[in-house]
């Protein structure tokens, strides 16, 4: 009989570990799920004082995962130039005049910024001056576009731009 007992007591031993393991699982995995790794929240606060009024723009971020994102700018930038820009037709035309590649240059990102829309998948966004020069002197034009590209896991970035 004490055979049989240290038998069932080492069972149950058992059955409580894998009890605990499954449970330790199951609430890394609801912490994980539940709680998100982002948050970026935009907010103009305006306060009521006695002379001129002062406006206070406010960005609260909650959580920050990448400390300098100005990578994402470069790999933007890179990708929208290889994978669609250098060879369109809209792009290229500034004013009457079709460029070539070579004689358009990014001269300035004006304002940009990135969103993650879920753990693999987030858009990258920028407004950027373009030179349009030729070896024709009297070719030159300055063209302000708007570039997102769209990145995902597993697929090849996808460019848009207006």
């Amino acid at each position: 009989m004490k055979g049989g007992l240290k038998h069932n007591t080492m069972k149950n031993d058992t059955n409580l570990y894998l009890i605990g393991i499954i449970a330790l699982i199951v609430g890394a995995l609801l912490t994980y799920g539940l709680f998100p790794r982002t948050e970026f929240v935009d907010k103009t606060v305006i306060k009521e004082v006695e002379g001129p009024i002062k406006y206070v723009n406010q960005t609260t971020i909650n959580e920050v995962i990448i400390e300098d994102a100005s990578f994402l700018l470069t790999n933007a930038i890179k990708d929208a130039w290889d994978r669609e820009l250098s060879d369109n037709e809209k792009f290229l035309t500034c004013g009457t005049t079709e460029y070539d590649e070579d004689e358009v240059v990014l001269s300035k990102v004006k304002t940009w910024g990135y969103h993650w829309i879920d753990d693999d998948e987030y858009n990258v966004g920028y407004q950027a001056r373009f030179k349009y020069d030729s070896s024709n002197d009297d070719d030159r034009c300055t063209k302000t576009w708007n570039v997102l590209v769209h990145y995902e896991d597993g697929e090849k970035p996808k460019v848009s731009f207006r």
